[in-house]
């Protein structure tokens, strides 16, 4: 079932790569193609954050990915909760600002990054962490 974890965030960040891409080619790209891209990324990901066998970091990524597939896809609600189940998973005091420094400036969350829910999980609780 480790392996389920690994191929579920390789086969997730493809389809979440080509998404990006989509995103940013001035082509004409139906906006329906775009929106199964991310959502096919997400459930990718979704099978690799609850494999019972991967590691707490495998876990993390995918709940951070997830995190970006609804980023792009304007969806800050799943956006904001997945930010919160990935920033959950990381024990580190200092590996959990280092990912939430890293998700304030992530450009897949600028459709967002501004709604209210995510500002919320990415403010460390008052006192840190």
């Amino acid at each position: 079932e480790g392996c389920v974890s690994t191929v579920g965030n390789a086969a997730g960040e493809l389809l979440l790569g080509l998404a990006r891409r989509k995103l940013q080619s001035p082509r004409d790209v139906s906006q329906a193609s775009i929106a199964d891209l991310l959502q096919r990324a997400a459930n990718a990901f979704q099978t690799a954050a609850v494999c019972q066998n991967s590691d707490a970091e495998d876990k993390a990524t995918a709940w951070y990915n997830i995190a970006c597939a609804a980023g792009l896809a304007g969806r800050a609600e799943p956006t904001a909760k997945a930010l919160q189940m990935c920033f959950g998973l990381i024990k580190s005091p200092k590996g959990r600002l280092k990912w939430m420094a890293e998700a304030a400036k992530d450009s897949d969350l600028n459709s967002v990054r501004l709604d209210a829910q995510v500002q919320e999980a990415l403010k460390a609780p008052r006192g840190g962490y």
